[in-house]
């Protein structure tokens, strides 16, 4: 009868840890491949023409991106935006529009 109940607590626990593990999963994203013409800021970030900041992916072309703080572009890479709307832009290619 004691080890039935302990079973039982086992695997209440258990069960229980299994849905607070669902609970704080990381948030469902979505990936597109995109082509985003806008402005690289001091703050790591893409800002296009409408005022939608994107982050930027800080890999060896996001890094290479970042040099053109100021200056207009256009930019061709993955966007990623989870469900609470935050957007980050993995940089395939670059060119700059304006000098």
């Amino acid at each position: 009868m004691q080890k039935a109940i302990v079973w039982i607590a086992f695997m209440a626990i258990m069960c229980l840890l299994a849905a607070a593990a669902g609970w704080t999963a990381s948030p469902a994203t979505k990936v597109q491949v995109v082509s985003i013409q806008g402005t690289v800021t001091e703050d790591e970030q893409l800002m296009d023409n409408a005022g939608q900041r994107y982050s930027v992916v800080l890999d060896a072309q996001g890094e290479l991106l970042l040099g053109e703080v100021g200056r207009m572009v256009e930019v061709r890479g993955k966007l990623t935006e989870d469900s609470f709307g935050r957007k980050t832009l993995q940089v395939q290619a670059y060119k700059v529009l304006e000098n």
